[in-house]
């Protein structure tokens, strides 16, 4: 099974789709009947992302079984393009269109759960590169859909109107946009990736606990890992086999829609995960959630202070003043020390 053949299209247009509903149906399940919590944007467009994925996908199995994906081009004169070649520059010109905004609204969902996270209480610098990378993901979704609409020209049916039209028309500013897309798509992931960073390392806790919430974060290397190998391939495609002469349009398509399938599919999986945490973990991510605003918030009231914090959830013990039900404190006068006890993963 590679990432040219029948089986491999088919079981990248099956497996994940069907990780993705779980996800996206875990997601739903924990932040209402876990958390207990009203929806933000982020819950109410992972939907949205799945509803355009399962797109592809079903795309993707369309040209499996017309043997337009998965099967090298028919044989013949350059001149001739054969139906299945046909219908394979068609479904990879679909699923280009719907990838772009599944892709942006990933990014814009992660960065939503980040100023959830890290910004209720807090305004300053956090604030503006949250609203920044936003509004650029967003100028991005847009660029690309209107500069790939138009990468034949006046002759936008070239891009699937066979070997000699898509050469006369298409080839060159496709090849580029294709390692355009790609290398941004890639730059605005590590950009998103990178944001909480900063206010993680900053927290007043202990470094095994800012590690912890790191590394439940990272989960999103997942769908990073995927974004890198598609540029690699697309970067390879567009100045190898896409740029010869004579090509098998059907294997590159093929290759090409592949990788792009593996990204958004682990894109929607990782941007999921650190809410699912609380599946796999002794503790919830909506404590996790609640107890990282009073890190942060402690954080800022305790400044020149010392602050240890501790994570488990108390039972049985008594503290001088308790918040609620899933933090306590206990404060030595004159401000020198502060010891802070929350339930966090």
């Amino acid at each position: 099974m590679s990432t040219t053949s029948r089986e491999g299209m088919i079981a990248c247009c099956t497996v994940l789709p069907v990780l993705g509903i779980t996800v996206v149906g875990l997601r739903a399940y924990v932040r209402v009947y876990k958390q207990k919590v009203d929806l933000a944007f982020d819950d109410y467009v992972q939907p949205v992302i799945l509803a355009l994925y399962i797109g592809m996908c079903i795309a993707g199995l369309i040209g499996v079984s017309n043997k337009a994906l998965g099967y090298p081009s028919p044989v013949g004169p350059i001149e001739y393009t054969a139906p299945s070649t046909i219908l394979c520059m068609k479904l990879l010109y679909a699923i280009q269109m719907i990838q772009i905004p599944a892709l942006g609204l990933v990014k814009i969902a992660a960065l939503c759960f980040y100023r959830r996270m890290f910004c209720v209480h807090r305004k300053g610098s956090l604030v503006v590169i949250i609203w920044t990378l936003i509004y650029a993901t967003i100028l991005w979704m847009i660029g690309c859909v209107i500069s790939y609409a138009l990468g034949c020209g006046t002759h936008p049916t070239a891009a699937w109107g066979g070997n000699i039209p898509f050469a006369t028309y298409c080839k060159d500013i496709t090849l580029r946009w294709e390692v355009g897309f790609s290398v941004t798509d890639f730059v605005l992931d590590t950009l998103v990736l990178v944001v909480p960073l900063p206010s993680i390392w900053s927290l007043r806790t202990t470094f095994g606990r800012k590690l912890g919430i790191t590394c439940v974060l990272m989960l999103a290397l997942v769908g990073y890992g995927a974004s890198i190998a598609r540029m690699a391939v697309f970067i390879r495609l567009a100045t190898g086999v896409m740029g010869a002469s004579a090509i098998d349009i059907q294997s590159s398509d093929t290759q090409a829609i592949w990788f792009s399938q593996l990204e958004t599919g682990l894109a929607l999986i990782a941007v999921n995960l650190p809410t699912l945490w609380k599946l796999v973990s002794d503790f919830t991510s909506s404590s996790m959630y609640h107890s990282l605003r009073s890190l942060i918030r402690s954080s800022d009231e305790s400044k020149g202070s010392v602050v240890d914090v501790k994570f488990g959830r108390p039972e049985g013990r008594e503290s001088e003043k308790s918040f609620d039900t899933s933090s306590s404190a206990s404060h030595e006068r004159g401000g020198i020390r502060k010891t802070v006890e929350y339930d966090v993963v």
